[in-house]
């Protein structure tokens, strides 16, 4: 909201009165600090270095009377999503209680800090326990570090025919995807706060899109596990030389991946970071050319190898996008 104030002289000072409603939203008041800032464009900035905490734990709550037992798992997704810490729900009857729980254990299960501190016959309290001052780019390499370990151990899994790997693989989606929902929760409170610098806005835009990617590239990694998991059940034979020189691409891959994911916190010089791209896109077009011609070789045997081929190639793609939103410097 746009307001016109009139400067006030005392001394040889000049004041301005802050906007109450302003004051009131971050709880400042006599002897409270702030930062001011003079932008480029001669935009003055301030912002609260303190915000206490009573008013922080005031924004964070929400109470829900639940209505819809078929929607509250959505329901729950989206309130933790937003950035809620405590969400109570409220309940009439018996007969809603049981798929109410049911939905909570749900969210539990993906959504990463989330537990129940009180219950009682009508009512579920959920607070979300986890750091809100968690590191992001911790979180990230954290995600990154199951990703490429879901990705590496599917192409062993397909040449050592290793069902049990395969299903690790899997297993570690959901791990992957607590992290996801979690790193965006995170990152949608610091943009909502409304005291993040616009630098960091914008990076933290980006790195949104970066998790993003990242879970994406464990999707994708869970699809070659699943396409093991049907060649070693139905007894499928995979010609050694084509998932050797799969792994040859998967392997090349990696080390961009490695490369790039360990300068995100940096700003990388624009020639590298073309250099990587270049190289990114190779190994995708690569992967894409072997596919085509093991298609035209035999279309009906090599039907999994190819799907396994493609989602290695899906990776390469999102490993690309990854790299086009590191910060670079001409």
């Amino acid at each position: 909201m746009r307001k016109v104030y009139r400067l006030q002289a005392i001394g040889g000072s000049y004041y301005i009165a802050l906007p109450k409603e302003w004051l009131k939203r971050f709880g400042l008041g006599k002897g409270s600090h702030v930062e001011v800032v003079i932008e480029d464009d001669g935009t003055l900035r301030i912002k609260p270095i303190e915000i206490q905490e009573e008013v922080q734990e005031e924004l964070s709550k929400i109470e829900v009377e639940v209505q819809d037992r078929e929607t509250l798992f959505s329901l729950l997704i989206t309130l933790y999503l937003r950035g809620y810490d405590i969400i109570s729900l409220r309940f009439k009857g018996s007969a809603i209680a049981s798929a109410i729980r049911d939905a909570v254990n749900r969210a539990k299960n993906i959504l990463l800090g989330f537990e129940i501190v009180d219950e009682d016959s009508s009512s579920i309290v959920l607070q979300v326990l986890s750091s809100s001052d968690t590191e992001i780019h911790t979180l990230i390499k954290n995600m990154y570090r199951i990703s490429r370990s879901m990705y590496l151990d599917s192409i062993v899994a397909l040449i050592e025919r290793d069902a049990e790997k395969a299903y690790s693989v899997e297993a570690r989606d959901q791990d992957l995807n607590r992290l996801y929902f979690y790193i965006t929760r995170v990152i949608r409170k610091k943009v909502v706060s409304g005291i993040v610098e616009p630098k960091e806005l914008l990076k933290l835009v980006d790195l949104r899109m970066v998790v993003k990617a990242i879970e994406e590239i464990g999707d994708d990694a869970k699809k070659v596990a699943k396409i093991v998991q049907e060649v070693i059940l139905n007894d499928i034979e995979i010609d050694i030389n084509n998932a050797e020189k799969l792994k040859m691409y998967v392997d090349e891959l990696d080390e961009i991946y490695r490369n790039i994911v360990n300068k995100i916190e940096k700003v990388v010089p624009l020639p590298e970071l073309l250099e990587s791209l270049y190289t990114c896109e190779k190994i995708r077009s690569g992967l894409h050319n072997f596919r085509k011609d093991l298609i035209e070789k035999d279309p009906k045997a090599l039907t999994l190898l190819s799907e396994a081929i493609y989602s290695y190639e899906d990776i390469a793609t999102h490993v690309y996008d990854i790299i086009s939103l590191i910060s670079s410097s001409i």
